[in-house]
Parts: structure tokens; sequence; C-alpha cells
């Protein structure tokens, strides 16, 4: 059995490695290239006992991928629950993470070990769609922003909200100077290509979303304010809602769990934990006028934690409320206890026509590396 601490950057990774012999414990370093015979020369090397320690970084899923098949395990460290203090390189950086491992698995249990999960291929292609789907949105309010901004220094007086309705666009193009037309023309023409591209990516999410997870986004859409886009968020961040023992760790995972300190008679209750998955909560935000309303008990409950408490927190708790249902209905296959069941019909019915509608259109064809080149350039 030998032991592998790996610092992995985007072309190349440190490998420092003990492995037991008949000379004893012998201890070896050296650096290898991710592709080619360098890749090939670090896969001979390998046994298929061997235990490898990598860092959470962009690409350690897909180099886990490539490595299980050579090694017994391949663990990717979770730099939030470990501090690494003192000087940094490459081969420091690879004998901290190869001492770590090493205490792991000879001293408290390689099952105690601070490692990210790592979900399944098609929830990792699930969020990273979803990243892309939150970037494309802030684009769109980025240029919203701007355009706006544009009618305001050219003295149009109107808000953002009204600006973008027929009437209020009609009324600030009059309003607006000539010079403004071919700048605005041009952020309105990204404007749309980035709506469209949303609507893509929404349709993409969908589709991927049901193909994985059509039991549980159904059990899902029995809560009020949950759209299938939100029930899909919330499982691309669990993956599996097997792996919580319990729905404070359930809440925890998702950033709707309050930091607790508490000495003899005093406790201290903090802001939300930030190490952890934070889309749920942010889709879950927009819907707290529906969640709020979602039974006479979720009702009763918000008014009785808004009360002295800022906006901010009293969401907050509305919104882990209803993640504690969602774990237990996820848990034991059951719907919302409250749920309206002519607008869950409905909603079903919906999505079925979204499905069909997905099946029916096409997302356009791949761009060969030349289209590429050309759009960069």
């Amino acid at each position: 059995m030998g032991l592998i601490g790996i610092d992995l950057h985007t072309d190349s990774f440190y490998v420092v490695r003990t492995r037991l012999t008949e000379e004893g414990r012998i201890r070896t370093e050296k650096k290898y290239e991710l592709h080619g015979e360098s890749w090939r020369l670090f896969t001979n090397s390998l046994n298929g006992e061997d235990y490898v320690l990598i860092e959470a970084t962009t690409n350690s899923f897909w180099f886990r991928d490539r490595v299980l098949p050579f090694v017994r395990k391949c663990f990717i460290l979770n730099m939030n629950k470990v501090e690494f203090s003192g000087n940094k390189t490459d081969k420091i950086d690879a004998r901290r993470l190869l001492d770590l491992l090493s205490y792991y698995v000879h001293v408290k249990g390689v099952s105690e070990l601070p490692s990210v999960y790592v979900p399944r291929p098609a929830v990792r292609q699930l969020r990273s769609l979803l990243s892309t789907y939150r970037l494309n949105r802030r684009i769109i309010t980025q240029l919203k922003n701007r355009i706006h901004s544009l009618f305001k220094q050219s003295g149009v007086v109107t808000t953002r909200k009204k600006l973008f309705t027929k009437t209020g666009w009609a009324k600030a193009i009059e309003s607006a100077p000539h010079e403004l037309g071919i700048h605005v023309s041009l952020l309105c023409r990204q404007l749309a290509a980035a709506k469209k591209t949303g609507e893509d990516l929404a349709d993409l999410i969908v589709d991927l979303g049901m193909e994985t997870f059509q039991k549980e986004i159904e059990l899902l859409l029995s809560i009020p304010g949950f759209s299938v886009l939100t029930a899909v968020v919330l499982l691309a961040d669990i993956d599996n809602v097997g792996r919580f023992d319990s729905a404070k760790k359930f809440c925890k995972y998702l950033r709707t769990a309050p930091r607790v300190k508490g000495s003899n008679n005093s406790i201290r209750i903090g802001p939300v934990g930030r190490q952890s998955r934070s889309m749920t909560c942010t889709f879950l935000t927009q819907s707290v006028v529906h969640l709020k309303h979602a039974g006479p008990h979720f009702t009763s409950f918000y008014e009785r934690v808004r009360t002295g408490k800022s906006a901010g927190k009293s969401r907050i708790a509305l919104i882990r409320k209803t993640l504690v249902s969602a774990y237990f209905m996820l848990k034991r296959g059951k719907q919302f206890s409250w749920v309206n069941q002519e607008l869950y019909e409905r909603k079903k019915a919906l999505v079925h026509q979204q499905m069909k509608r997905i099946s029916k259109r096409s997302f356009g064809t791949v761009v060969n590396s030349n289209e590429i080149r050309q759009m960069t350039a």
C-alpha cells in the first residue's frame, strides 16, 4: 500500500509518495504532466492499493475520475475544514497533503478525512449549467442597469422597472436624444442574445433535471413556490438526500443553519455558515412570498419569527423551515402536508407541456474550433 499527496495544477501536478517495501518505508517526489507520456509513467507507477489525496480545485473531479481506476481511493480535501500555515510551494503543499493522509489512514481512519463529496456525472453537469445560468442572469441585470444609466445621463426621467415595459420603453426612446440610439441599440442586441441564452440554458437544465430526478421533482412541486427549476437546483445541490443523517445537517449543507456559540448560560446565534452550497437558498429567496402562504403552519411561523427580527433573518428562517419539510418529503417519498391539489396538478400539467416543447426543439449545433477562434479573437 502506498500513500500519495498531490498538488494539482492546470497542466501538471507534483507528487509526494511513501511506499512500504522490504527495505523499509521509501519516500519519493516527482513532477508529472497531465497528458502524454508523463501521465502514462505516473499511472504505471500506481498500485491498486494506493490512497491518493488532492486539494479541491477546478479540475479536481476530472483528475479523480482519471486516476481512480488505478488506485484504491482518491480523496479530494475540503480546504474549508483544514488550515495550513507557513510557506507555500508545490513541494510543501504535496508534503502536507501526504502527512495529513498518513494521519487519517494510520491513526484516525479514512472515514474521518474532511473530504469533498463527489456527485454523479449528471449532477456535476447540472451544477455546471446552473452556474452558467446564474452568470447569465447577472449579465442580463448588468445590461439593464447600463441601459437605464444611459437614459438617466441623457435626462430621461424613468425608473428601471417602468423602462423595460412596452409603454415605458416607447416614452424613453421618444425623449432620448438621437445620438443615444446607436449605443442603446447595441446594448439591446446583447440583452436579447443574453435572454435567448438564458431560455436555452433553462430548458437544458429542466431536461437533464427531469431525466435525473423526475420522481423527486414531482414531489417537490407539491410545495407552493417551487418551480421545476427550483426543484432541480435543490436536487443538484444535494444529489442524494440519503447521505444526510438529519435535517440539521441537510440545512447546514444548504447554507441556512446559523453558527451557534454557547458558554454556561450564554448562547449567541451568529450568521449562517458560508462554507456550503448557496444556490438553493438564492433561488428560494425569490419564492418567500409564496412560501409564507404554503400552509397555516408556515404562515403562523413566519408571523412569529418576523417580530423583532430583520427581514433577512425572517427569510432565512422561513427558507430553513421549507427545507426541513423538503428533507422529510424526499426521505419518506411523500407530498407536502398542505398541498393545494388543484395547483399541484396544474403545475404538473405545465411541466408536461414544457417537456414536450423541449423534446421538439433544437439547441443548435456545437461550434467547431475555427468558429470559437473567430468569436474570441
